[in-house]
């Protein structure tokens, strides 16, 4: 009788697709990393160029804190690091995708994928956690995958994800405002998007994740690879349109575009004035960055400003962003 595989059942799951969760933001899949870090581990090196939500989420930790520089081409200048009591934490800065960093497969990495969404072992060490932000890619209000190579424990969480509908709420009031101009609603949504990163920032344990608009982002991975070609048709675009104001990398799935323009500062007031709202990743006062950075030589941040790439954009949408940017 012919030998035939297993048929039938339940889908299986083999310890060659590692392990994964989603939770409520990638500072709640911070925490639960965090949790489950090796016996013994003392420091973490972060880069110098890093959200400063990341760095108060750590110091709850107890661990300390040893930065380490981003070069002008957004490489990791990271020295020897000790497997046994140092973790090294890495970001894919604006998208751009690291698979090459010369590290010992002992050490354990964070990888902060916070703009991608295949999320793999990518750089092939014994202990590797990485995690992206939902929201900061899709339509989703929250959020985040976080993915291991090995098990990982899921300590106590919030029961309720007060984040999640505080932002839900913003966002709403943000398409009405729109809409209508209205300044009332504008200065509305703000501060329910302040109150909302705050029960965030309050927040000391990690949060589960809401579901709400389960299906804006089921039908935004449905679309996904499309939505990725449409994304580097975009970024392209965008290099043709601002030749050498722009800060070169390469992205898997790219979600902002980063011009540089020495005058930022004043560019962002003009670009409001035209209902254009462009964010900054991140900001960090030029002293205290200066004194994070070890090597002397590092990524110069006080000119970047991001262009989004997203599905709600189209060229001729851009094209009127770059216009401002080359003329100002």
């Amino acid at each position: 009788m012919e030998k035939i595989k297993a048929f039938g059942g339940e889908w299986e799951i083999s310890s060659d697709d590692g392990y994964s969760a989603i939770f409520a933001s990638g500072r709640s899949s911070l925490r639960v990393i965090l949790h489950n870090l090796p016996r013994g581990i003392e420091e973490i090196f972060l880069p110098a160029y890093i959200c400063e939500d990341v760095l108060r989420t750590i110091q709850d930790y107890k661990l300390k804190v040893t930065f380490y520089s981003i070069s002008t081409d957004l490489q990791p200048l990271i020295g020897p690091i000790n497997p046994q009591k140092q973790v090294l934490y890495v970001c894919n800065h604006f998208g751009h995708h690291y698979v090459d960093i010369p590290v010992n497969p002992e050490v354990t990495v964070i990888y902060d994928a916070v703009f991608e969404v295949e999320l793999d072992n990518y750089l092939r060490v014994k202990n590797f956690f990485i995690f992206n932000s939902l929201r900061k890619i899709s339509p989703s209000v929250d959020g985040s995958t976080l993915f291991s190579n090995k098990p990982f424990k899921t300590p106590h969480h919030d029961l309720q994800n007060s984040f999640a509908d505080l932002r839900s709420s913003a966002r709403r009031k943000r398409a009405i405002f729109f809409e209508t101009g209205n300044e009332a609603i504008e200065a509305d949504f703000l501060n329910e998007v302040k109150t909302s990163e705050q029960a965030l920032f309050d927040s000391k344990k990690h949060q589960p994740y809401s579901g709400l608009h389960f299906n804006l982002l089921t039908k935004w991975f449905t679309n996904y690879k499309k939505n990725k070609v449409n994304r580097l048709e975009k970024y392209q675009f965008l290099t043709e349109q601002l030749t050498g104001k722009y800060l070169q990398f390469k992205p898997k799935f790219p979600s902002f575009f980063i011009a540089k323009h020495s005058r930022r500062e004043e560019l962002l007031k003009l670009l409001t004035k035209k209902r254009i709202y462009l964010p900054i990743h991140w900001r960090i006062p030029s002293e205290l960055y200066q004194r994070r950075n070890p090597a002397p030589e590092y990524l110069d941040i006080s000119n970047l400003l991001s262009i989004p790439l997203d599905e709600r954009y189209s060229l001729s949408d851009l094209e009127t962003v770059a216009k401002y940017i080359k003329d100002l």
